[in-house]
């Protein structure tokens, strides 16, 4: 599972890779949402960096599954001078707009950087040969940091934007031709939702005892709403006047927020499809917005003054 989430990441990526070649500078990226923003300690990250070492033919490099290495294809990636487990790494075929792409494991350093919101940092990104550098590429300062508004985590998809998501009763594939029912349990994947405790294992699958479990009296950064919002499974919300994306509906009942046993990095969040829900394709979303007892969604008390959504994939409920 772990290699499939993996390898589905690096594919959905190609939809971002000529936006990200046209920048001419290294983008790093929520590895499951593509927002860019560097997640934080624990998570899933991806980095696109302009050119190729010329020492390296275009295709996939992979990490095996059972444990990431410090350097892969002649990779090493640096998060505040502490290295990162790589996954993966692409490049693309010879061109004009050749890039290079690099999934990796955030290190926990990433959450020690300046400022308090971990908004400042340096990631360095180098290909060794024969050990003298042969390329490099990397990000500095507040780029680390998430766009004003914008709320951490995200949910790994297919190359057509449905979840990557389990019957949790016989643990098969959500399809459209084997899809969700109204009132039974599913299990999505995504990641950098949550803080949980014991803090994420680095480089090594996560064990299934004992559960790493999502703490709601956990913060990761200092006056952070990190953890502190819900999920929601209807029409993504259309920002209103002011630009905020509000839900319409309660939030979804949960049954467990934590990390997903014998993968690495990933999010695993199992959640109840309201009996109610109709059938169609609907946006499964997190949103940092409070709500009351009878599931209106108000306005976060915290950092902001209105409710922010983060990007959503699609369940398909039948």
């Amino acid at each position: 599972m772990f290699r499939y989430v993996i390898l589905v990441c690096t594919l959905a990526a190609a939809s971002q890779s000529l936006w990200c070649q046209n920048q001419g500078n290294a983008v790093v990226m929520n590895a499951a949402s593509f927002q860019t923003y560097m997640p934080s300690g624990g998570a899933l990250a991806t980095v696109f960096c302009p050119g190729a070492p010329s020492n390296l033919k275009a295709g996939l490099t992979t990490a095996p599954p059972e444990a990431l290495p410090y350097q892969l294809a002649g990779f090493n990636v640096l998060v505040n001078s502490a290295p990162a487990p790589i996954a993966a790494v692409y490049v693309s075929p010879a061109g004009s707009s050749q890039y290079t792409q690099i999934n990796f494991q955030v290190p926990t350093e990433r959450n020690s950087t300046s400022g308090g919101n971990s908004s400042n940092g340096v990631l360095d990104i180098t290909q060794s040969v024969n050990g003298s550098v042969a390329y490099a590429c990397g990000v500095a300062g507040t780029f680390l940091g998430q766009d004003s508004g914008a709320v951490s985590g995200g949910f790994f998809a297919d190359a057509n934007g449905y979840a990557i998501a389990r019957h949790a009763s016989d643990y098969s594939q959500v399809t459209t031709q084997n899809p969700a029912h109204a009132g039974e349990t599913i299990i999505a994947y995504g990641t950098d939702f949550f803080s949980v405790w014991p803090p994420p294992p680095i480089a090594i699958p996560v064990s299934s005892q004992p559960l790493f479990q999502y703490d709601a009296n956990l913060r990761q950064f200092s006056g952070s709403w990190k953890g502190g919002g819900y999920f929601f499974l209807q029409q993504y919300p259309s920002p209103d006047g002011n630009g905020y994306s509000i839900p319409s509906t309660p939030p979804l009942v949960t049954s467990f927020l934590g990390l997903a046993p014998g993968m690495i990095g990933v999010e695993q969040i199992n959640f109840v499809v309201p009996s109610n829900q109709v059938s169609g394709d609907w946006a499964l979303f997190y949103n940092i917005g409070t709500c009351n007892l009878n599931g209106v969604c108000e306005s976060p008390g915290f950092f902001a003054s209105a409710a922010y959504s983060s990007p959503y994939v699609t369940l398909p409920v039948r």
